[in-house]
């Protein structure tokens, strides 16, 4: 470091004596090189695996291949830390929050630190693709109705699987459309709303879409609902239904993202207070979802 600052008093004191531009190019390299000469060796480097070395309860939750949501109980694993190791946690902390997700889960909005801990299970915590509690050992689970609990590690931390969880894609058959929404935001709040039995909406939908196969064809087909594609901006869902109906993505609504049924551009609805759906028609189908916004 000595050598670098007294390149650099003698590169001021030389470009003061002289306006020869070379010469000041010369003490400005000189003063480079000194520096780099210095740093070489001096900054240690370590492979990538060990950035963020693994916990045997991380490992554990990576050995589901399903798609899935985690939440930490206190500062278990703590906001946004999860996603450098691909897991999905309901929590977030950034300087901006969505206000509809923050209203969902607490009931109101305002909060910089939204969940940073986490006190308590959100109300709608089981039908948010939540599917592991991550707690400290001697935690009290909680009774949920509906929901059985499983600890599935007891080490470092605990980790219980509820059962069932829902998947992240559903295809619900049933509308009610509340233009109000604080009347939906009131009803999703409630611990007996169950997204799969009936699909709230904020405006009346469009026509249902034509069907894309023969009656006899479709009226065998087996509904089901399943991710095949995950990434920030791109989800794709392959579907089938024996008729007409609703696809949820228990993902936030948020604009820019564009949604496509095979090659058509479909509407995307906002449902449930925060999440996207889609109409989807009979028959098979392949949904996209792109976040795609304008001003990109």
């Amino acid at each position: 470091f000595g050598g670098g600052v007294l390149a650099a008093i003698l590169a001021v004191v030389i470009g003061k004596m002289t306006m020869r531009p070379y010469v000041k190019a010369l003490c400005l390299a000189w003063t480079a090189f000194e520096l780099l000469w210095f740093g070489i060796g001096s900054n240690p480097a370590i492979d990538r695996s060990l950035y963020y070395p693994a916990t045997p309860a991380i490992e554990k939750l990576r050995q589901d291949p399903s798609l899935f949501r985690i939440i930490g109980m206190d500062w278990i694993l703590a906001p946004d830390t999860g996603i450098v190791f691909g897991l999905q946690d309901v929590r977030g902390q950034d300087f901006t929050t969505v206000r509809r997700f923050e209203e969902l889960m607490t009931g109101k909005a305002g909060d910089f630190t939204f969940y940073s801990t986490a006190p308590s299970l959100p109300a709608p915590l089981r039908w948010l693709n939540a599917k592991y509690v991550l707690s400290t050992r001697d935690w009290k689970r909680p009774i949920v109705p509906g929901v059985q609990w499983k600890t599935i590690y007891d080490g470092e931390v605990a980790i219980h699987e509820m059962q069932p969880s829902l998947e992240r894609a559903l295809l619900v058959s049933r509308r009610e459309v509340l233009p109000r929404q604080e009347d939906v935001l009131a009803r999703v709040r409630k611990p007996s709303f169950d997204p799969r039995e009936i699909l709230l909406l904020e405006e009346e939908p469009a026509a249902p879409p034509i069907s894309t196969g023969g009656l006899d064809e479709d009226s065998r087909i087996k509904p089901f609902a399943r991710v095949s594609l995950y990434t920030p901006d791109k989800v794709i869902v392959e579907a089938a239904s024996p008729e007409p109906t609703f696809l949820l993505l228990l993902d936030t609504y948020y604009p820019g993202w564009k949604a496509y049924v095979g090659d058509q551009e479909a509407k995307i609805y906002r449902a449930d207070y925060n999440f996207r759906a889609v109409f989807i028609p009979r028959g098979r189908s392949v949904v996209r979802f792109e976040y795609a916004p304008w001003s990109f």
